[in-house]
């Protein structure tokens, strides 16, 4: 997902681009999952899951040094689940 100079600096906006340096994709059953490379590992992590989250968490806090709000995260996570393509994993 390329950043956008025209949108302000919130932390939706912030969560979406580092989301959206991982492919986001819908499985055959609908399912929304997250491609995330951390560590050297790739992992595929549901989005909706503790692990997909705590990665979104991580990553914002060693970069911003503060934590998004709830609301901020939860809206990003909708956000990033309808913009999810049906290709499935790489």
């Amino acid at each position: 997902m390329s950043h956008r100079k025209d949108l302000p600096e919130d932390s939706v906006h912030r969560l979406l681009t580092i989301a959206g340096d991982n492919r986001i994709f819908r499985s055959s059953d609908g399912q929304v999952w997250a491609a995330v490379l951390a560590e050297g590992d790739l992992s595929f992590l549901p989005l909706h899951s503790p692990g997909f989250r705590d990665f979104l968490l991580h990553t914002f806090f060693r970069v911003y040094q503060f934590f998004p709000s709830p609301a901020d995260l939860r809206y990003a996570l909708r956000c990033l689940h309808s913009l999810a393509g049906p290709l499935g994993p790489p």
